[in-house]
């Protein structure tokens, strides 16, 4: 009962934090200044576990190479072409930006370890992924969205760059071990909660009807089934292990929903943060289902 309470559990603050912030939206129009700092605390506790002494980098160069170029060129590039056909608008503009942003850390590296998977490789791949984003994100949004509107990209750049430093600042300062690993789940999942509260009680989400709901689950299903047609045409071409190959399929489908939620606070229109976090919600579900299914597979594969 417990392992099963604690796979839910990061769903379910999800979906408490979302419907807290429809039922009662007040405080949300004054919190909105706690949205940066939240990010910047969130990149910090993406880091603070990592310990990059025991990470071969030579290794992992191949695949990390490979895994930004599905990442950030092949699977936004034609994921936007499937969103165009079912979407427009702030829907639409919701999956650029979740096709545009890194990877989520954390919890990528944990459904790696969960699936029997390279879990130094997802972590390189991660951090990788967050250090190019100033880089590739504000280009991918001018690109993804180009039809719908111009991309605030010196802002975007900008808000990158600051919270990657502080981050990186606050990596640095405090030692490792300072901070107890039950501590750091606690406040991270604080810090999630906080600001998918903020976010929705910003924006009324009262209007959003099951034919939305329906549309953002079976096209966030497609892109899964895009992502997984992509892991399996890397492996014909580059023939990478298994270990590989189920460490790609988490750093390639889960986002980073704090970045995420960071950047569509420049965009005005409808539906956009609404699209992230039941995206992320969906990606998250599937990742805990998965990572059943691969365990299973890789147990049986070894005998």
């Amino acid at each position: 009962m417990f392992f099963i309470i604690r796979r839910v559990k990061n769903i379910a603050i999800v979906v408490f934090a979302v419907l807290a912030g429809t039922i009662y939206p007040e405080l949300g129009s004054n919190l909105q200044f706690l949205i940066t700092p939240l990010v910047m605390f969130l990149v910090f506790t993406s880091l603070y576990d990592i310990d990059s002494n025991t990470i071969n980098y030579r290794s992992y160069i191949r695949p990390s190479v490979i895994f930004i170029i599905a990442s950030y060129f092949i699977l936004p590039v034609v994921g936007i072409q499937v969103v165009d056909l079912f979407v427009s608008g702030g829907t639409k503009v919701g999956y650029a930006i979740l096709l545009a942003v890194p990877t989520t850390t954390g919890s990528a590296i944990v459904w790696t370890r969960m699936s029997d998977g390279e879990v130094q490789f997802s972590t390189f791949a991660s951090m990788l992924s967050l250090f190019l984003a100033p880089i590739f994100t504000p280009l991918l949004l001018s690109y993804l969205t180009f039809s719908s509107q111009s991309v605030p990209t010196a802002s975007i750049i900008t808000d990158l760059i600051i919270i990657l430093s502080v981050g990186m600042v606050l990596y640095y300062v405090i030692p490792n071990g300072t901070i107890s690993p039950k501590s750091i789940n606690i406040s991270t999942l604080a810090a999630i909660m906080s600001l998918i509260y903020i976010t929705i009680s910003s924006n009324d989400i009262s209007y959003v009807s099951q034919k939305w709901f329906t549309q953002v689950i079976l096209l966030s299903f497609l892109l899964l089934l895009l992502g997984i047609i992509l892991i399996i045409f890397l492996n014909y071409v580059c023939n990478l292990n298994t270990d590989d190959l189920i460490s790609l399929f988490y750093i390639i489908s889960l986002k980073n929903l704090g970045i995420s939620i960071l950047i569509s606070d420049n965009y005005l229109e409808p539906l956009v943060v609404p699209t992230i976090v039941l995206c992320y919600v969906f990606q998250q579900v599937t990742a805990a289902a998965s990572s059943d299914i691969l365990s299973l597979y890789n147990r049986n594969f070894d005998y």
